[in-house]
């Protein structure tokens, strides 16, 4: 189970892989480390992660920003930062539409990815995809199935 983003040029993959190795029985079960696959691929950029980077209840604060933001909930700017920089997202309602590349949408969605160097080391590099208001419906939908079939393992 994956979320794939294919525009003309850029393919963009995400999937939630399961629950991390370092969680320990003392989390609550929403602060859950999850094993987050994604990768981008054009002719001038590939890129891939594998890690525990997102905790479950990133997933379900995500997919409810997203949900507000489908809804016309969402009124300005919004910024989803996690504890581990890997991903932010950054939110842009239709008063606020001024996303990184803008789009047609009425609504749009930056995802950057924070890069880090050869030593894994966060270097201020980023890479900044827009999301359309197809590509934000088609993430409500894929972190609804992750979220409920992760929800029998965790709850």
């Amino acid at each position: 189970m994956q979320l794939i983003l294919d525009s003309s040029d850029t393919k963009v993959t995400f999937s939630v892989d399961g629950i991390g190795n370092n969680n320990t029985d003392d989390y609550n079960d929403l602060d859950y480390w999850m094993i987050i696959t994604a990768s981008v691929k054009s002719r001038f950029f590939n890129y891939f992660h594998n890690d525990e980077s997102l905790e479950y209840q990133d997933l379900i604060m995500i997919r409810d920003n997203f949900r507000k933001l489908l809804f016309d909930q969402i009124g300005e700017k919004t910024e989803l930062k996690f504890i581990e920089p890997d991903f932010e997202f950054v939110l842009y309602p239709e008063k606020n539409l001024s996303s990184t590349y803008g789009t047609e949408d009425d609504i749009s969605v930056d995802l950057i990815i924070n890069l880090t160097d050869t030593d894994l080391a966060y270097n201020g590099d980023r890479y900044i995809y827009p999301l359309s208001k197809q590509d934000i419906k088609a993430w409500c939908e894929y972190l609804d199935e992750v979220i409920v079939t992760f929800n029998a393992k965790i709850i």
